[in-house]
């Protein structure tokens, strides 16, 4: 049987994933690129998103968004491992506090969900220009 799918997805010339057999096989089944459908998952994945939800009374959830919370936390640094955050990182922080409180009253999911994104996004531009 043919494999149209290797089991190696490159991010760059020095960083591979290495795709389990089994999600190779979901693949060929599916009859779609790995690459096409990891951008779908994680394109499913935002911060914002779940953050605009919070305090509204939604019965869904993004579950790609707590699956990838999920990965992240067991494979991140012990709980009780310090962190020294530098004074970006503080500002970010204290930023993202206050913007909570601001979209408190703001009932309407996309608004707030564009809101969240543009601080975000300023806040990834601004870690690329330092």
């Amino acid at each position: 049987m043919e494999r149209p799918h290797t089991m190696i997805f490159y991010l760059d010339e020095n960083s591979a994933i290495t795709l389990t057999k089994d999600f190779c096989v979901i693949c060929e089944l599916q009859n779609c690129y790995p690459k096409e459908f990891l951008e779908y998952f994680m394109g499913r994945v935002s911060i914002a998103d779940v953050q605009a939800r919070a305090g509204l009374k939604f019965k869904e959830q993004n579950f790609p968004f707590n699956f990838f919370l999920g990965v992240a936390r067991e494979f991140g640094r012990p709980a009780t491992e310090g962190s020294d955050l530098t004074d970006m990182q503080i500002e970010f922080y204290q930023r993202m506090e206050e913007l909570s409180l601001e979209i408190y009253n703001i009932r309407d999911l996309q608004e707030r969900t564009a809101i969240l994104r543009d601080f975000y996004l300023t806040y990834h531009h601004n870690i690329n220009q330092s």
